[in-house]
């Protein structure tokens, strides 16, 4: 009777049914390592989502990496150095990206890369079609090209060209497999971005869907994109519609919508499977970089702020942002670093005077003010260069050492000043007009001051007569920012929205002519905006670049939507 009653008990355990126990979503993150630095950007992953694709630099440079999920280590493709941007073929064999204003393509397990086509302005996004056509957008100047996978000249496409319209670029292309449908986001300049979506590329009555960025779409039948707090969402979606219907649920946040990528960092495959970064912000470091990009650490372990050449190339002098802001000098043949100012009174943007004995700077944490200030280390005390309303900073010192170019606020925008710096007038506006302008640097022969300006809608590089404004022209053609003479005074660096430094050969007579547009090479995390975060070495072939140090956190999440 006992083995009866307890093989009756062992029966009800087997048989009887087992609570099912919720399973969480799978994720992981692919980190930056020895091998590998990830960098913050696009990324991608292959439709069946086996395999993930992102810009990282390792021992040879910077070049996109593999990670597929069933190993434990990331490998560089070959033939994709340089190249970001990545995006899959929809059978997941090869892999698109963009490289120095081309677009190619090459084998996700590595080869001889193909061009694609050429293109003007800076890269935004890309889609494959399953019938081998390829749509990618720029930015500066807005334009949506299509062109075959096996390459050609890529033809405008102005169905989504228009829809773009003007101040407003597409990002975040993605055609919806087995349909003709596509999706995107149109991010108008100061505006926040709307997900649109068309039954087919000739189709010009877009339908609005929902307020964020880089729509996709997965076979479960979800549309995820990417909300202006920075969260992705997740809302079921009715393909014959190209709507929405049901509620949003978010999946993540922590995003970050920098202003610098034009393409939201987020992919998913049509399993399912996201990805996407997070930056890890480690601070700031200074690099040396020759005229081939090969690139050396040189400082770190500070916020670096606007780093300049002594004028005989011996010393380098930058500010620090953040907490405690003073003026440091480094000696670059002793190795040490000594302190200029000691007050800690948002002390910051050093010019050099021409013969090195001085510098000017801004000063004051609520309202900028100019002061000078020997670098003999005689007088600690700095003295008043200049004080008005609004904040100003400096920019450059005139070859002459007769005055001291600055951006000012104090008409409400950014207008570029001069004052002279040992008495002898007032400082007037050179120029002030309702654009941006700043970032004036004054030639070595001291006619020319080169700037940059959104006067056209974006930021450019300019050149105008010096002392008086008025022969005016423009150097980029796709936009530009914080331009640097070189030390013969006929060559002139800005960089391109790609984080690209070009070498502008100029003709100087009486008026000036841009003899050609040379890319040196492309520095991503460089942290250029209202300064120039670089300088040139009084050689002409050294240039000192403050790298912002975010590196990106690759989240790869398996069955968050299924979740």
């Amino acid at each position: 009777a006992l083995a009866v009653l307890l093989a009756a008990v062992a029966l009800w355990g087997w048989l009887r049914p087992v609570p099912e126990t919720p399973r969480r979503p799978v994720q992981f993150a692919i980190e930056s390592d020895s091998a590998h630095v990830i960098t913050f950007g696009p990324l991608a992953i292959s439709p069946d989502g086996s395999t993930i694709v992102y810009q990282a630099t390792g021992s040879s440079g910077a070049s996109l990496y593999r990670r597929r999920i069933d190993e434990l280590d990331a490998q560089p493709i070959a033939g994709t150095e340089g190249g970001f941007g990545p995006f899959f073929s929809p059978d997941g064999t090869q892999l698109g990206f963009s490289v120095a204003g081309a677009l190619r393509r090459v084998p996700v397990d590595g080869g001889t890369p193909r061009t694609i086509a050429e293109y003007d302005g800076s890269f935004v996004s890309a889609t494959w079609a399953e019938t081998d056509e390829i749509l990618f957008s720029t930015w500066s100047p807005t334009r949506v090209y299509t062109v075959t996978a096996s390459g050609g000249v890529p033809r405008t496409h102005d169905v989504l060209t228009t829809v773009a319209g003007s101040g407003a670029y597409l990002e975040g292309l993605h055609f919806v497999p087995g349909t003709g449908a596509l999706l995107f986001a149109q991010s108008p300049a100061g505006g926040a971005a709307s997900v649109f979506g068309l039954a087919s590329t000739d189709d010009a009555s877009a339908r609005e869907i929902a307020r964020g960025r880089r729509p996709l779409y997965v076979r479960s039948g979800h549309l995820v994109y990417v909300t202006e707090d920075g969260s992705i969402v997740t809302q079921p979606f009715d393909l014959g519609t190209l709507d929405t219907v049901g509620p949003a649920t978010r999946m993540a946040e922590g995003l970050t919508l920098a202003t610098a990528l034009l393409d939201v960092p987020l992919a998913t495959s049509r399993t399912g499977v996201v990805t996407y970064h997070l930056p890890l912000v480690q601070g700031y470091e200074l690099i040396m970089v020759d005229r081939e990009g090969n690139e050396r650490p040189f400082l770190s372990d500070r916020a670096f702020w606007v780093p300049r050449f002594s004028p005989d190339g011996g010393r380098l002098m930058f500010g620090t942002v953040g907490g405690q802001e003073d003026i440091w000098i480094h000696d670059l043949a002793g190795g040490t670093t000594s302190r200029v100012t000691f007050d800690g009174l948002s002390n910051n943007d050093p010019v050099w005077s021409p013969d090195g004995r001085r510098i000017a700077f801004s000063r004051d944490a609520a309202l900028k003010d100019l002061y000078v200030l020997s670098t003999r280390g005689a007088d600690p005390d700095p003295d008043s260069l200049l004080s008005q309303e609004g904040v100003q900073w400096t920019t450059d010192w005139s070859p002459d050492g007769r005055h001291v170019v600055f951006t000012s606020d104090v008409n409400g925008g950014q207008d570029i000043w001069v004052v002279p710096v040992d008495g002898g007038g007032e400082p007037r506006a050179f120029l002030a007009t309702p654009a941006q302008e700043g970032a004036g640097r004054i030639s070595p022969d001291g006619r020319w001051l080169a700037y940059h300006s959104d006067e056209s809608g974006q930021f450019e590089v300019y050149v105008q007569s010096f002392p008086d404004p008025g022969r005016k022209r423009l150097i980029s053609t796709t936009g530009g920012r914080d331009p640097i003479w070189g030390p013969s005074g006929r060559e002139l660096f800005y960089w391109n929205p790609e984080q690209q430094l070009v070498a502008s050969q100029l003709t100087l007579d009486d008026d000036i002519t841009v003899a050609r547009r040379d890319v040196l090479f492309r520095f991503p995390g460089y942290v250029g905006g209202a300064h120039a975060q670089y300088d040139v070495h009084p050689d002409g072939n050294r240039f000192v670049v403050v790298r912002g140090s975010t590196r990106g956190r690759v989240i790869v999440a398996l069955d968050l939507i299924a979740q």
